[in-house]
């Protein structure tokens, strides 16, 4: 029977070998519209594994899932990694993951994402934008997707592959928007067993891909969030009714400051339709025709002075 000193330094020794999932989730600090996060440089690892067994990592190891697959309920072994961002826009993400275990390209090979507080979480193909799940957007991908959750997958065995995809049998490449400065949230949640990765990037629509992706490049500088200056809600808009056929109507904030402000209106791929200028007030309502529009997925934008207010709505 161990003594109580024997159980005690069993203890710290298991402290020191696991990452406390209590602990604050560390701050990355995007800098010319990178950002590059080792996945072991989660607060928290749940039931991931570090892993050094397969050879092709950076940093300390992979994380590999070894809890049970949750093919329909994300969330399950959550890791959650906070980036500081200062180059506003559109990111695309990739993730440098492995199958590692079994003999199938279809098993072992996906992870759960989402970014629940971006102005904007899709996935693209050419021209045709798809929503996760609950997002209150559609169209949603085919196969697994719930409260704003991407199944992100990859199908080459025996390698690591940046392949970052999204919607069954079709695969879609993810993105992420940012509408104003500030700090945001990334989320790791286990999926199927045996899926391994490495590290994480985010890249804006001007940086270098290849750049971005290279295995030399570092992990990206860790900030205090006390140094971090608080963004403004960049998804602050009430939209109703939603969907909308003839008018929508727009509830200004009451934290938004009277004065002209320019109105955008921007379509689902992030191309810009519209935009004038309109007298606002807090507390008030703005109507604004939509009756002219096709049947889609839209954003409104409200600006001024380097403020962002915005919201999402659906033309029926």
């Amino acid at each position: 029977m161990l003594s109580i000193q024997e159980l005690f330094s069993f203890f710290v020794f298991l402290l020191i070998l696991s990452p406390l999932s209590g602990q604050t989730p560390p701050t990355f600090e995007e800098q010319g519209g990178i950002v590059v996060i080792e996945t072991e440089s989660a607060a928290g690892y749940g039931q991931w594994r570090l892993d050094t067994t397969i050879t092709g990592y950076t940093g300390n190891g992979s994380l590999r899932y070894n809890g049970p697959d949750r093919f329909n309920s994300p969330g399950n072994s959550l890791m959650v990694y906070k980036i500081n961002i200062t180059t506003t826009g559109r990111y695309r993400f990739q993730w440098h993951s492995r199958i590692a275990v079994g003999t199938s390209n279809t098993e072992h090979n996906d992870s759960w994402l989402r970014f629940d507080d971006a102005s904007a979480f899709y996935a693209q193909k050419g021209n045709s934008v798809i929503w996760p799940r609950g997002s209150g957007m559609s169209p949603n991908p085919e196969g697994s997707s719930s409260d704003n959750w991407f199944k992100v997958y990859q199908n080459r065995r025996n390698d690591w592959s940046w392949n970052a995809n999204t919607n069954d049998n079709d695969p879609y490449s993810i993105f992420v928007e940012f509408d104003t400065a500030g700090v945001y949230t990334l989320e790791v949640s286990g999926r199927s067993n045996g899926h391994s990765v490495n590290r994480m990037v985010l890249y804006h629509s001007s940086a270098n891909s290849a750049a971005a992706l290279s295995l030399t490049r570092p992990e990206s500088p860790r900030v205090e969030p006390n140094s971090i200056a608080v963004r403004v809600d960049a998804t602050s808009l009430k939209l109703y009714p939603n969907p909308s056929k003839e008018e929508l109507f727009i509830e200004i904030p009451t934290t938004l400051s009277s004065g002209n402000y320019a109105l955008s209106l921007w379509d689902a791929s992030g191309r810009l339709l519209q935009r004038d200028t309109r007298i606002v007030s807090p507390g008030r309502t703005v109507s604004f025709p939509v009756a002219s529009l096709k049947a889609g997925n839209y954003f409104l934008k409200l600006e001024k002075e380097g403020r962002i207010y915005s919201g999402r709505f659906m033309k029926q």
